[in-house]
């Protein structure tokens, strides 16, 4: 989601991000995690490292990210309450016509 959101999209279901941006990127600083937290995501890894994940555009259906994004949750000691926000969040990023493209995947939203 934050590639998209820094990228630019001159297509639609395409977002384009050069190699110069990629340090906008936010990500977790790695090096403050603990040993304790680093062996947790070392299984995480390991558990899942064989499992394939559905296209980007319908990451509000696929099953692997939301267990990825819970156990990480759970390793950095995330409230559960936000795991919530994040699944409304999904949802509405796939909805997002420059994100799926106009794939019949998409999800179907009616309000």
């Amino acid at each position: 989601m934050t590639f998209w959101f820094i990228g630019s999209r001159q297509q639609v279901g395409r977002s384009i991000l050069t190699p110069s941006r990629l340090p906008e990127l936010p990500t977790i600083d790695v090096r403050k995690l603990t040993d304790a937290q680093i062996k947790k995501c070392n299984g995480v890894f390991d558990r899942l490292k064989n499992r394939s994940f559905l296209p980007a555009s319908e990451a509000y259906r696929d099953n692997l990210r939301i267990e990825l994004d819970t156990a990480l949750f759970e390793i950095l000691k995330l409230s559960k309450d936000m795991l919530i926000s994040l699944d409304v969040l999904r949802l509405k990023w796939c909805a997002e016509p420059s994100v799926h493209g106009g794939s019949t995947t998409r999800p179907q939203i009616t309000i």
